[in-house]
């Protein structure tokens, strides 16, 4: 995903995590830490969203690098791009976001998901793919995570067992198999029916095919592939 109005305007230089100033990189090359300039390791999944890149670790931490024009880093700054990984950071500001599971990047926004099942958000908001509901910071951005409200709009969406995230909306598969959406309703994407193209700020259950009710899917047990996208 290149080419985004919020991005960078030098991220493409910064992509690859390997801390170069080049416009491009015509071979592979391991992504380094900021810190020492070692390689990562220990990754046990990755995640690409619009000039910037997501790697999560076996201990449930993230590592984040690129552009970081809406915070999308999680290092509670915006701008400043990184040409190599940094861990992002816990939600109070201090130390790392830590028990992760599985992590999604959108254009320019960052979902993760948790061991206990709830679900973290940062980066670009304007469109409400945050989930952040009645919370909308100044700016519309997020520079560190922040808890995705429920489905009432307070405390924190939990009982999850997978998460998705597009360019400017997100998903998250519930334990009993219901789906939730939030974010920009250009073009009906949100699976609301009828013609609404209004943005959600709060997860929202996707409607079945008649519109008249929820739509049910199997539970997680039954997508074994969901859960190899994480720990």
């Amino acid at each position: 995903m290149v080419g985004s109005s919020h991005g960078d305007s030098t991220a493409p230089a910064r992509q690859p995590g390997q801390g170069l100033t080049t416009s491009t990189v015509d071979v592979p090359g391991y992504v380094l830490r900021d810190s020492d300039g070692v390689a990562i390791s220990d990754i046990v999944a990755i995640s690409a969203g619009d000039n910037f890149g997501l790697a999560l670790t076996s201990a449930g931490h993230i590592y984040a690098w690129g552009s970081n024009q809406t915070g999308q880093l999680g290092q509670n700054t915006e701008h400043g791009a990184r040409t190599r990984a940094v861990l992002v950071k816990g939600a109070d500001g201090t130390g790392q976001l830590g028990n992760i599971k599985m992590i999604a990047a959108g254009g320019n926004h960052v979902l993760a998901l948790d061991q206990d099942g709830k679900v973290f958000g940062w980066g670009f908001a304007v469109s409400g793919q945050l989930g952040d509901g009645p919370n909308r910071p100044a700016g519309n951005r997020w520079l560190l995570p922040h808890a995705v409200v429920s489905e009432l709009g307070t405390g924190q969406l939990a009982n999850i067992s997978a998460i998705a995230a597009g360019r400017e909306f997100s998903l998250a598969l519930s334990n009993d198999g219901g789906l939730l959406i939030w974010g920009d309703g250009y073009a009906n994407k949100l699976g609301q029916g009828g013609t609404s193209t209004t943005d959600l700020t709060v997860p929202t259950p996707v409607k079945d095919t008649a519109g008249t009710g929820t739509l049910s899917l199997a539970p997680i047990s039954v997508w074994p592939n969901l859960t190899r996208r994480g720990r």
